[in-house]
């Protein structure tokens, strides 16, 4: 088992933790059996990692069908499951974000970064299959989703002059990501914003501004 980052932090009044542990099932599974006296409100965010692979600086996509998305989705419930056997443990499922490989790569310098825009085209496509069945376990077990692919989504309306229908195009601001995977401070300050808020609602069932006080730099502020 291994424990790519760790981090403790207090926000106003909950003691909150933050791990980066693979394989995270087994972390989870581990860190519950050995904590079962205490309460657990429990996030499962599934990372870029499980999606592409690295090939040297660059990265690529693991596969081109739904092998990937089906292998996390039977980890979800398997989580499920273990969180079962905890009556003081909740979990909820946080929905992933597209991202861009062909804008990674350019960042990192690939002589044919366009080669990867169909990668593009076949994450998004199958990051919002696995953000469906997010949505929809989620809803199973009465938790509400957090929309964190939403705040990357820019929808456009395309009308036809001659008949006056119109349709609805959706794509992406991949320009909220640094380097096409990780996001700016911008993007990074709307999730935290999202986290907290669910955090205190969940343990506090208000949204109380004292204790979501986030602290920004002037800096920052002044480029939200």
């Amino acid at each position: 088992m291994y424990i790519f980052f760790s981090k403790s932090i207090h926000i106003g009044l909950l003691f909150v933790e933050f791990w980066c542990a693979a394989p995270a099932v087994d972390f989870l599974e581990k860190h519950l059996k050995t904590n079962q006296d205490k309460s657990f409100l429990t996030y499962i965010w599934t990372g870029t990692c499980d999606i592409f692979e690295k090939e040297g600086r660059f990265t690529r996509f693991r596969t081109w069908d739904n092998t990937v998305v089906d292998h996390i989705v039977s980890q979800y419930y398997r989580v499920i499951t273990i969180v079962k056997q905890y009556p003081n443990t909740k979990v909820k499922f946080i929905e992933v974000p597209c991202f861009s490989i062909f804008a990674y790569n350019k960042f990192k310098g690939h002589t044919s970064p366009d080669s990867f825009k169909v990668h593009d085209t076949e994450i998004c496509r199958q990051v919002e299959h696995l953000n469906s069945v997010i949505r929809e376990i989620n809803s199973g077990i009465k938790e509400r989703t957090l929309p964190f692919n939403s705040d990357l989504k820019r929808r456009r309306k395309d009308t036809n002059k001659k008949t006056g229908s119109f349709r609805i195009r959706t794509s992406y601001k991949f320009a909220a990501y640094y380097d096409g995977i990780h996001a700016d401070k911008d993007l990074a300050l709307i999730w935290t914003k999202r986290l907290t808020d669910d955090i205190n609602f969940n343990c506090f069932k208000t949204l109380n501004e004292d204790v979501l006080d986030i602290h920004v730099t002037e800096e920052e502020l002044s480029s939200l």
